[in-house]
């Protein structure tokens, strides 16, 4: 069984989101934050490669019929999913990117008796417009508000929040959230006249 992609989003001790955002929760969390720096995925051309196959064969069984193009992590091609994977990320936290940088072209099409975005173009412009698409059905559906970037800066793992009230903002609170409080805590402390 192929879970390279799930690997990216597991290995942090993190739920997959719903399917509907599984290649975009995989490609946030194929990095290596600082508390987790030996984790990145796109580093060198052969975890690429096997991270690139395993997303591309899980939007495979996601959207049968569809063609799915391979990609070859080269040097160009990695830094260009770096750049996505970065834009994403501003999306989701305090520095959004530029309408063009998550801009992609996408097909409509009818299939089986429905509708579909399709993905458009090769290699990492491929992995942009399907991440796009992914991004766009997300929004429609509510889901979008709850994939989320924990707030610890040394982890900045992203979750998705499935809490009933939706206001979670940790990845893990025994890991981040718990340290986090006990910092302010102490800060608070050393401050005469915090209280």
């Amino acid at each position: 069984m192929d879970i390279v992609w799930r690997e990216a989003i597991e290995r942090y001790s993190v739920e997959p989101a719903p399917p509907e955002l599984h290649l975009t929760h995989s490609l946030l969390n194929s990095f290596g934050p600082s508390a987790f720096s030996e984790m990145e995925m796109l580093d060198d051309p052969a975890s690429a490669q096997a991270w690139m196959d395993s997303v591309l064969r899980e939007w495979r069984a996601r959207h049968p019929g569809t063609t799915v193009p391979p990609i070859t992590a080269k040097t160009g091609t990695i830094r260009s999913v770096k750049q996505l994977r970065a834009d994403v990320r501003g999306l989701l936290g305090d520095a959004p990117p530029s309408a063009e940088a998550l801009s992609a072209p996408l097909q409509v099409s009818w299939n089986a008796g429905r509708f579909e975005l399709l993905p458009q173009g090769a290699g990492a412009n491929w992995l942009r417009s399907a991440v796009s698409s992914e991004l766009l059905l997300a929004q429609e559906h509510d889901l979008l508000r709850r994939l989320k970037v924990c707030r610890n800066p040394a982890c900045l793992v992203v979750f998705y929040d499935r809490s009933k009230s939706g206001t979670r903002v940790w990845h893990d609170m025994a890991r981040c959230g718990t340290p986090q409080h006990v910092r302010e805590w102490r800060r608070r402390q050393r401050t005469p006249d915090s209280r």
